[in-house]
Formats: structure tokens, sequence, C-alpha cells
């Protein structure tokens, strides 16, 4: 099904994402958000970590649809560290984390400042789609640090990830 018969109405989520117009808030007042610390901080080992709550659904997105598209975003925020292992999840994340930091510690002394932020907020939404920006950012040691953003729409009836073919018209490609 095409959401869209012309191309340029994909360029709407865009430029709403490099304005940075839509500055949605997060569910609650952070509620499910994760913000601490592994190690000392005082003043290093530490690793800082800062993982926003979902973001907040139009309430006109409900049951199964609200369902799918919750749990999509909830991989996204707490996939592992390592591609090899288990299920995305907040324990997961910070079990990696700890062991990373232990290791390190075992075999360094060097001061370490490590972070790892994850944010996903809504960028579009209308009866029909909602689009998301999810970000990674941070520092887990090595010769840099690493930031990547992705770009998720749904259907909003039916919770289904949409891809470009089914918002943009094979003509207008």
């Amino acid at each position: 099904m095409r959401y869209f018969a012309r191309f340029n109405l994909l360029l709407i989520p865009l430029c709403l994402l490099s304005s940075g117009c839509f500055n949605f808030r997060f569910g609650g007042d952070d509620v499910g958000a994760l913000k601490t610390s592994l190690g000392s901080c005082a003043p290093n080992p530490c690793v800082q970590i800062d993982i926003a709550a979902l973001p907040e659904l139009p309430s006109s997105i409900a049951g199964d649809s609200r369902s799918i598209i919750e749990s999509e975003i909830r991989r996204v925020l707490y996939a592992p560290l390592d591609v090899d292992s288990a299920k995305p999840s907040r324990d997961g994340v910070m079990a990696e984390l700890r062991e990373r930091l232990h290791e390190y510690d075992a075999v360094s002394d060097a001061e370490i400042d490590w972070s790892l932020t994850r944010t996903a907020r809504v960028i579009f939404s209308n009866p029909n789609i909602i689009s998301f920006e999810l970000t990674n950012t941070g520092y887990l040691g090595g010769a840099h640090g690493f930031k990547d953003r992705s770009l998720m729409t749904f259907d909003s009836k039916t919770g289904q990830r949409l891809t470009v073919t089914d918002l943009v018209e094979e003509r207008s490609r």
C-alpha cells in the first residue's frame, strides 16, 4: 500500500529532522529512562550511561500496534553492545558494560571516561504513520568514539515497520 503519491511528501519528515523543529517530550517524567554510572567516577574509571525512555506515542495508536512499535523502539534502545549477545534488554546492556569495565580494569590502571547515550524521539506523526529518530553515541575505549542515527517509520494502525518502497511510489524513486 502506498502512503504518499508524490516523492516530495517524503521530504517533510526529512526537513523536520534536519531542522529539529519537532521536539516531542519523552513519556511521563522520563519514566523508564536509565541514567546511571558504573565504576568509581572519583575520578575514574567510570562509564556514564544515559538511555532515554520510550517516546510518548499519540493516543490514537493503541493496542497491538502500540505494543509492536514500543517493542521495536525498546529493541534499539537496549540493543546489545556485542552482536552475538542475547536479546536486547536493559539488564543485558548493563551486564555487558559491567563486564567490559571489569575486563578493562583487570588489564589497565589508566583512567577511563566511557559513556553510552541512546535516545529515541518522534520526528513525524499523522493518522497513518509515525517516524522516529534513534541515536546511539558514546565512547567505550579504543581509538575513537561512535555515533550513529537510524530512522524508523511504522504504520500507525498495524504497527508494521515501513520501508521506502512502502512510502514512495515506484515511479517517484
